[in-house]
């Protein structure tokens, strides 16, 4: 495993988390999430997985896709 200094983790967080829950509720794939957030399939698959920590670019994409708001821990709440 990379350091975390470069970006990386060695666990799933809370975002990665629920964003592999919301993908699976929309039944779409990596690739295709990918795609909708105009991201790389391998960033965004290391994202998911936990491997790779968002930057604000991603976070900022996945808050309007999936009609979430963030806050700095890396929670994610619904807007209701």
């Amino acid at each position: 495993m990379k350091p975390d200094c470069l970006g990386y983790s060695n666990k799933r967080n809370k975002l990665s988390l629920k964003l592999l829950e919301e993908r699976k509720k929309l039944s779409i794939t990596q690739k295709e999430m990918a795609e909708r957030l105009n991201l790389s399939y391998s960033i965004y698959s290391a994202f998911e997985r936990g491997q790779y920590k968002a930057n604000l670019m991603i976070l900022s994409r996945v808050s309007k896709y999936l009609k979430i708001s963030m806050k700095e821990d890396e929670e994610l709440y619904l807007i209701v």
